[in-house]
Formats: structure tokens, C-alpha cells, sequence
């Protein structure tokens, strides 16, 4: 997860979102600290909920935003691999 994060915080969230899913660009000024926590519900079949806790660097400072994230298993002939396919913040709880 550390990576779609990464990739969040530099613009290019729709690379690393599944087809179909559009994540809204996160404001200009933030970077990626660090992924706290990230830890996805067991299960069966192509969906998943996960949540993760990540410190945002923001203007010298830092804030921590839980995420609920959903994934979502895209295949393809050659590869297989889980990506975002929904997020929204949740309470740090």
C-alpha cells in the first residue's frame, strides 16, 4: 500500500487505481511521510476492505489520516495484482 500512497501523493493515483475508479488528487503541497499501519480484512473472492493509517508531511508539519480502502483483484493474461478500487477517510479509531 505504501506505494499506491507514494504514488497518491505525487499526482498519478489513477495509474495505480483500478480500471474505472477515479481518486480524487489530494491538494497540492502534501507528501507521503510514511504508511503507519495498513492491514486488509481476510476473505475469498476478487474484493477487499483494508484500512491504513498515514502521516501526510504538509507544510512543515505532519497530520495522520485513517483510510478505509477498497481493493479490488485485476487479472489479465499476463499478470494479476490488487488494486485501489475506492477510498475515503475514516476516523482514526
Amino acid at each position: 500500500m505504501t506505494g499506491f500512497f507514494r504514488v497518491w501523493a505525487s499526482g498519478g493515483a489513477a495509474q495505480a487505481a483500478a480500471p474505472g475508479t477515479a481518486v480524487p488528487a489530494l491538494p497540492e503541497g502534501v507528501e507521503l511521510g510514511r504508511v503507519q499501519s495498513w492491514e486488509a480484512a481476510p476473505g475469498t473472492g476478487p474484493d477487499r476492505t483494508g484500512r491504513a493509517h498515514v502521516v501526510w508531511a504538509v507544510g512543515g508539519g505532519e497530520i495522520t489520516q485513517a483510510y478505509r480502502v477498497q481493493l479490488t483483484r485485476v487479472e489479465s493474461a499476463r499478470a494479476a495484482r490488487w488494486q485501489v478500487a475506492g477510498i475515503s477517510g475514516d476516523d482514526l479509531t
